[in-house]
């Protein structure tokens, strides 16, 4: 593993936004990588990520350094512009690297939205109202200060030389002032990339403008609708009320600033080749709209040359442009079709995941449930044989009782008939008062056996009321034993009705599967016609790339022998000659 990769390790990432408190330290990090232009030169340094915490959405993550600048233009143009631009969350700055987080837009790119063009029309209408809100009165002064700004930054570039750089100064940057300072002074803010890939359609229909590595307030501010039309392959009409016809100092200060800024970002290979097709359109502007090219004896030919080469060419690029964006309307609907097959593949694995991490754990929870199950039996076989138990005991209980009422009829009955025989006696003894001692004696006997069978009947009394206390307490105790034996039957259906809607999930679940799995039989054949399909693309844009090396060439061999020429000129008598002509009248211009 290489230093780079070591520096933006998605541990140090993740470390980082929980350092921050961007995120929770327990919670669950995810970094899904964007893709970025392959062709920049800080693709391998600098890394984009859609952060997740779970199943929610983070942030927009750019990790890498010299991050600064892109930070605060993103934090201007937000302040400027809220109800089209994301948020910015949070900036980080390292020793290692700088990290931006950004307000994650979803949606698609203006080029790919599956919506109407009517629609995407009026979203366009939107970003632009909202842009121009921005307006704000300038001078001549402050135009002409900012212009004479980006000539510098134009000439302190090496990707034009010595020659180059006079050719700007006394040709091309007049014209390009005097039709810039025609134009009112007045600024605007610019994410400094407006093209169609750059504006994103939410789901809810919401219009948005992303990119800020080159926001800026500017005078020029027209250069947007050149860079729509030019790199926007859609929808290149949708501007055309602002700017009906590009005039050529519009066109030449845009392909300046692209030129410029491609060889700060880009590859060296892409850099110069979009440097060429740009240098000769700026040659031909300046051919057709400088007075000196006009009237120059020497230069009216090779202007002549150059618009009939440059005519060819135009034809040549026409034929290439409309080929290229038959193939790359193909190739994004080829990148689209392959970018919804791994996503469908994707979810099939995150579904599949999902359903095996269901079924093992429905299938621990199964367990639980049939030792439940176990238990609920045990507990219900538990519960019928003590309710047989108290029915038997009941029962005996019952008949217990049904003897213990007899039995006190009975002492009552007896002491009704003692208590006759004592009247009887009574009578009798009064009655026969001669033997009162022997009779005395009898009823104290008597008395004596009575208070024993009352205090019997009171003992008997105190065991029925003892018997029918505790009889309540056995009648409680069925009742709560029959709601627990209703509830537990009712647990019982209960677990037999999930039992069986289980059993019903998981033969859905297995033929779910098994559908998931006839889907991505077909969908990996779909993917091999995919990839035959994008080799034939590739070889058919390794055609066109040898065309483009020969056409180079061809132009290679055009420029040598009009620097051959230009130098024959130079050197020539009459050339030498009129040079003080010329820089006298390059004076007295200047006074002008």
């Amino acid at each position: 593993m290489n230093a780079e990769s070591e520096t933006l390790s998605p541990e140090l990432v993740i470390n980082q936004l929980r350092k921050s408190g961007i995120v929770g330290s327990l919670q669950t990090v995810e970094l899904q990588p964007l893709a970025r232009n392959p062709g920049r030169i800080d693709h391998a340094t600098r890394r984009a990520f859609h952060v997740w915490a779970g199943q929610k959405s983070v942030c927009y993550l750019l990790a890498g350094p010299n991050l600064a600048g892109i930070a605060s233009r993103a934090r201007k143009f937000g302040e400027a512009c809220p109800d089209i631009a994301a948020k910015e969350l949070f900036f980080e700055s390292t020793p290692r690297m700088d990290f931006l987080g950004m307000e994650f837009i979803e949606g698609s790119p203006f080029e790919e939205a599956a919506v109407p063009a009517p629609m995407l029309e009026k979203a366009a209408a939107a970003i632009l109202t909202r842009l121009e809100a921005t307006l704000k009165p300038s001078s001549v002064a402050e135009l002409r200060a900012e212009l004479e700004d980006f000539f510098t930054w134009v000439l302190a570039s090496p990707v034009f030389g010595a020659i180059d750089g006079g050719f700007l100064r006394d040709v091309v940057f007049p014209w390009v002032r005097e039709g810039a300072c025609r134009q009112p002074a007045q600024t605007r803010w610019t994410n400094g990339d407006f093209t169609a890939h750059n504006m994103i359609i939410d789901p809810l229909g919401r219009p948005w403008l992303i990119d800020y590595e080159y926001a800026h307030r500017t005078h020029f501010y027209l250069e947007d609708f050149v860079r729509w039309r030019t790199y926007s392959s859609a929808q290149k009409h949708f501007f055309d009320s602002s700017l009906k016809k590009i005039p050529p100092w519009l066109e030449a200060f845009f392909l300046l600033r692209q030129t410029v800024l491609d060889h700060h970002v880009a590859s060296p290979q892409i850099a110069l080749a979009g440097a060429g097709e740009r240098v000769s359109r700026l040659r031909e502007l300046a051919a057709k709209a400088n007075v000196q090219f006009q009237n120059s004896f020497f230069l009216k030919p090779l202007t002549m040359q150059l618009e009939a080469s440059v005519e060819e060419r135009q034809k040549q690029i026409r034929d290439l442009d409309a080929e290229v964006v038959k193939r790359g309307e193909w190739g994004m609907a080829l990148d689209q079709s392959l970018r919804e097959a791994e996503a469908r593949v994707l979810d099939q694995q995150r579904q599949i995941q999902d359903l095996d991490a269901e079924v093992v754990k429905r299938g621990k929870w199964g367990l639980v449930l049939d030792q439940s199950f176990r238990e609920a039996e045990a507990r219900v076989l538990d519960q019928q044989r003590q309710i047989q138990e108290l029915d038997a005991e009941v029962a005996k209980r019952g008949e217990w009782g049904a003897a213990l009422g007899q039995s006190l009829r009975t002492a009552e009955a007896r002491v009704v008939d003692q208590q006759r025989q004592i009247q009887d006696l009574d009578a009798e003894v009064a009655k026969r008062g001669r033997w009162g001692l022997v009779l005395d004696q009898s009823l104290r006997e008597a008395e004596a056996r009575i208070l024993d069978q009352q205090r019997q009947i009171q003992d008997l009394d105190a065991e029925v009321a003892k018997r029918g206390e505790w009889g309540a307490a056995l009648g409680q105790s069925l009742r709560t034993a029959e709601m627990s034996v209703l509830e537990l039957q009712n647990r019982v259906n209960q677990h037999a009705t999930r039992e069986t809607r289980l059993e019903e999930n998981f033969r859905n679940l297995e033929e779910q599967m098994a559908e998931g799995q006839s889907f991505i039989a077909n969908l990996v054949s779909h993917v091999g016609d995919l990839t035959h399909k994008a080799a034939l693309l590739e070889e058919a844009t390794e055609k066109d790339r040898r065309e483009w090396a020969r056409l180079s060439e061809e132009e290679h061999a055009l420029r040598v022998k009009l620097n051959d020429k230009v130098t024959r000129m130079q050197n020539s008598f009459s050339w030498l000659v009129t040079s003080p002509l010329r820089a006298l009248r390059r004076l007295l211009i200047d006074r002008k």
